[in-house]
């Protein structure tokens, strides 16, 4: 993701990347590229996410 990403948009579309059929699709995201600027604040706003 570029630093101009929409932050919101990009953890919505990680989630349904990496948790499509409960995450056991072969084509579930394994990896997602983030510009460094965005790293903490992506990071920030998925893990809670991630945990529900």
């Amino acid at each position: 993701m570029f630093d101009d990403a929409d932050l919101d948009a990009a953890v919505e579309g990680a989630l349904l990347a990496k948790m499509r059929n409960i995450g056991e699709a072969c084509t579930s995201a394994n990896r997602f590229h983030v510009a460094g600027s965005l790293a903490r604040e992506f990071a920030d706003r998925l893990a809670p996410r991630w945990a529900t």
